[in-house]
């Protein structure tokens, strides 16, 4: 009877070593085929959002966009929360599936005091202008910048229109992916933000007073935007503009869309 042939130590590592090349030159491929996905889920998300816009600015008999809050873009009031929501009933509509920081707040459901400078739980609660939900994107649409002060704005950063009616023409975008950078906190610190991007999502913390970290700087690609006729379009980092997300002032937030 014969004996049977085993494998040799330097067969074995020719074997490993295959493998690991292949997993080497596939892995990338299949990364990127996976955030693609994401890409997918993120525009139907922001689509959904679009209906629920539309079905509220048909039932306004005016086409009025439902208000913006006070405070940042990705705050909302109560009453366009629900008007964004009644399109699926489900607030996972209302976050990028790529966006992990925002994930756990939005679908728990988290409104934001100005008053007590923090979050909480959502309990039933009026919708006061300077207190609103927290979503996963950047409501751009139903707010009033007549006031903003666009000469504190740092240099670099461009003025903005937010769109009053379903109806309006020319700066159509009325929800995007966050991509943003925050310097010169209350409490000191300094942040960016980027949900697509080479790598995944990326909430990175840098030192105030030094040299800003842009989305760019991260890796950035680009942003989902949700624009007023309901289409969503992809824009590449390199074509997005840099915008203050609040009144410019000391506290340095802007965003890219």
């Amino acid at each position: 009877m014969k004996n049977k042939r085993a494998f040799t130590l330097v067969e074995l590592l020719v074997v490993i070593s295959i493998i690991a090349l292949l997993l080497a030159i596939l892995m990338p491929s299949l990364q990127k085929a996976r955030e693609l996905a994401r890409r997918t889920t993120c525009a139907s998300y922001l689509k959904q959002c679009g209906v629920g816009l539309a079905m509220y600015a048909g039932s306004d008999g005016r086409e009025r966009l439902p208000l913006a809050n006070g405070y940042k873009p990705d705050y909302i009031p109560m009453v366009t929360y629900n008007a964004i929501k009644s399109a699926s009933n489900d607030p996972r509509i209302m976050v990028c599936p790529l966006n992990k920081n925002f994930q756990k707040h939005v679908v728990r459901g988290v409104v934001y005091d100005s008053s007590l400078d923090g979050m909480y739980d959502m309990v039933p609660y009026p919708a006061y202008w300077d207190r609103g939900m927290l979503i996963g994107y950047f409501y751009l649409g139903g707010k009033d910048l007549s006031k903003w002060v666009w000469a504190a704005m740092e240099p670099g950063a461009e003025k903005w229109t937010s769109p009053l009616k379903m109806s309006e023409r020319g700066n159509t975008q009325v929800m995007v992916d966050i991509s943003h950078r925050a310097a010169g906190a209350g409490d000191g610190g300094s942040w960016t933000e980027v949900v697509h991007r080479r790598g995944g999502y990326v909430f990175h913390h840098w030192t105030a007073g030094g040299r800003a970290v842009e989305p760019k700087d991260l890796g950035a690609d680009g942003v989902d935007s949700l624009q007023l006729d309901g289409s969503v379009r992809w824009k590449a980092i390199n074509d997005t503009k840099k915008h203050p997300r609040s009144q410019p002032g000391p506290y340095r937030s802007y965003g890219w869309w």
